[in-house]
């Protein structure tokens, strides 16, 4: 079962929240990276209009310091070998490229 943009940078956001360290998180979220931007695009047009969604404010706060990137994908060969820590879904694409990889 496909893993909801929403979960994806919920997750994305309590990793750089909630860890000791300043820590870098790459958020993948496939084909949504187009809604994702509509409605980043919309949040920053009212941006004096009160927002419900905190993760979602939180996010655009993590892109522009540094310590969130949220795309559509990533060559996973190039990626995972730069990477200190990899937190993965789970299916088939990425986990046979952590096993090619490591």
């Amino acid at each position: 079962m496909p893993v909801s943009m929403n979960t994806i940078i919920q997750i994305a956001v309590k990793l750089v929240e909630q860890t000791d360290r300043k820590v870098s998180v790459v958020a993948l979220i496939g084909n949504h990276i187009q809604r994702w931007e509509k409605q980043r695009n919309k949040r920053r047009s009212n941006s004096s209009v009160f927002h419900a969604d905190d993760i979602a404010r939180n996010a655009d706060v993590y892109v522009k310091e540094g310590r969130l990137y949220i795309d559509k994908g990533a060559p996973f060969s190039k990626l995972f070998p730069l990477m200190d820590v990899i937190v993965t879904h789970g299916g088939l694409g990425s986990t046979g490229k952590l096993h090619d990889t490591f």
